[in-house]
This record gives C-alpha cells, sequence and structure tokens, in this order.
C-alpha cells in the first residue's frame, strides 16, 4: 500500500470499519466456543414453548449483536465511496459532504439550549412524570418535543402548570422555530453554494479515485495499465493521411512545435509594433514641421503688419 493512501479520510473510514468487524467476529467465535448455550439459541427459538424473552443471552452475544448493529450502518455508508464518482450520483455525495460543517454547527448550537434545559424539565418533573424519570429519558423526551412529538404535556402541566407552560414554551420557540429552521436555511444555502460546481466536482471526484486507483495497483498491474494506455489510448498518436496511393504519415504536434508557433506569433506581433511606433514617430515628424511652418507664418505676418 502507497505510503500517502493512508492519509485519505476514506482510508481511516475503511480500518474502523475493518477493526469494528473484526471485533465482532472475535466476540461471536468467543461466544460459540466458551459458552454452549449460544449454539442452541435457534434450535431453542424453534422448538422451545418459551417466549422469546425467555431465551438466555449471554453478556458477549448481547455485546455483538450491538456492535454488529452498529457496523452495518457504517458498512453500507461505505458505498458512497464508489458511486461519487457517477454523473447522477456524485453530486448528490458531494452535497452530503459539504453540508457536516453546518451539521456539527446546529448540533453544538442545539446542544446549547438542550442540555440546560434538559437539567431543568429533569429537576421541575423528574420522577413526578412518565419519560421524566432519569436525565436520559428527559434528554429524549425533549428531542421528540423539538419534533413536535408525544411529549406528555397534560402530565406536565397537572404537576406545575405554570412551569410547564413557561418551559415548553420557550423551548418549543427555541428549538422547534429558531434553530431547525436557522439549520434548513444554512443546509439551502450550503447545497446551493456547491450546485453551483456540481461539474467541476464531479470531475475532480472522478480524478481523485482514478488517482486513488492507480497508487493501489501493484507494479506488474500499473506497468500493464501504463503500456495499455501508450499503445491504445495516447492520445498524441500518429494520424495517417491517404494521397492517392500514397500512404503518408504525419507528425503528430508536440510541445515543443507549441512553442514553437507561439514564439514566432510573439515575434510577428513584436515586428508589427515596431512598424506601428516607427510610424508614430514620422507623424510626431511631419506634426512637428507643420507647427513650426505655422509659427514662421504667424511671425512673419505679424512683422509685415504697420
Amino acid at each position: 500500500m502507497p505510503a500517502g493512501s493512508m492519509r485519505t479520510a476514506w482510508n481511516y473510514y475503511n480500518w474502523f470499519v475493518y477493526i469494528l468487524l473484526v471485533i465482532c467476529v472475535s466476540l461471536h467465535i468467543y461466544d460459540v466456543i466458551t459458552v454452549p448455550q449460544a449454539i442452541c439459541i435457534a434450535n431453542a427459538v424453534a422448538n422451545s414453548t418459551k417466549a422469546k424473552d425467555e431465551i438466555p443471552q449471554t453478556t458477549v452475544h448481547l455485546w455483538q449483536t450491538y456492535i454488529f448493529s452498529a457496523t452495518i450502518i457504517l458498512i453500507w455508508q461505505r458505498i458512497f465511496k464508489s458511486t461519487r464518482a457517477f454523473t447522477q450520483l456524485g453530486p448528490f455525495i458531494n452535497k452530503y459532504y459539504n453540508a457536516r460543517i453546518d451539521v456539527m454547527r446546529y448540533i453544538f448550537l442545539y446542544s446549547a439550549f438542550l442540555i440546560p434545559y434538559t437539567c431543568i424539565f429533569w429537576m421541575v418533573f423528574g420522577g413526578l412524570v412518565e419519560n421524566y424519570e432519569t436525565i436520559l429519558e428527559t434528554l429524549f423526551s425533549l428531542f421528540r418535543m423539538t419534533l413536535v412529538d408525544d411529549y406528555n404535556y397534560d402530565e406536565l402541566r397537572e404537576v406545575n402548570p405554570v412551569a410547564c407552560d413557561i418551559l415548553v414554551g420557550t423551548f418549543l420557540a427555541i428549538a422547534a422555530i429558531t434553530i431547525i429552521n436557522m439549520f434548513v436555511g444554512a443546509l439551502t444555502d450550503s447545497f446551493l453554494s456547491s450546485g453551483e460546481e456540481v461539474e467541476s466536482n464531479a470531475l475532480m471526484t472522478r480524478a481523485w479515485m482514478i488517482l486513488d486507483f492507480e497508487h493501489n495497483l501493484s507494479k506488474s498491474e500499473r506497468d500493464r495499465f501504463l503500456t495499455h494506455i501508450h499503445k491504445n489510448r495516447a492520445p498524441l498518436e500518429k494520424r495517417k493521411i491517404y494521397k492517392g496511393n500514397k500512404h503518408l504519415k504525419k507528425k503528430p504536434k508536440t510541445t515543443e512545435d507549441t512553442v514553437e508557433e507561439l514564439t514566432k506569433i510573439v515575434d510577428k506581433q513584436k515586428t508589427e509594433i515596431s512598424v506601428m511606433k516607427e510610424d508614430m514617430r514620422s507623424l510626431c515628424k511631419m506634426y512637428d514641421g507643420v507647427l513650426n511652418i505655422m509659427t514662421e507664418k504667424r511671425k512673419a505676418s505679424a512683422e509685415t503688419e504697420p
């Protein structure tokens, strides 16, 4: 693997996913080897008359299930790496990638109001209202309040109507109205600004992927690839011109030829500029001669006057 390939964000992401997969496989093997009951879980589900919740679950098996559940989401996100260079999907993936800064800003701004309001709701209604018994339950209830979901408003009002109206009203005004609309506006502006350079971003992403694939090739594969490009896909291959029965070959234009043509054009322009300077000088001399003649005539006419 080339040394520079480890510096890209996608490689760090891939290694993180690989580590999670290794952990999942290791936990599963350990669970199967050390706990015989884990091997019979499928048969117990099919044959046992017990409820599903009564089937024994080991701690290792539960952790393996939790980690693998998170790993599945990360594995499916890796599809963005292969589809970002496509013409149809690439612009949307680039917009999604460019919006990460706005998302982080929104999370910080939202947390600045969510955390203190969680503490206030838990101190006022904690243990008295359903779904407000612990800090985590209160936090999730306020998140549901942001989405204008069910947050037990009637029970909150029964406990303390004044505090309920003040806290719920201010939190809805700040989180559900102001901050969410600011977040939507920031995302819209980000999408519009990135949408103006959709074609250039897609081309640059495609170029990065080609370079990435080329770096990951082995030496023999890279040699075959370069040979194929040189023989079959070279842009400066010789062009054949047929004139009657004679077979002629026209030499392709190289960089030196282009530089030589540009030098000739510049020399020609310099020559034209020098000719124009000489013409301007001659015109200036003629203008000076005319002025001298007119000056002498004025002097002569002034001397002849009585």
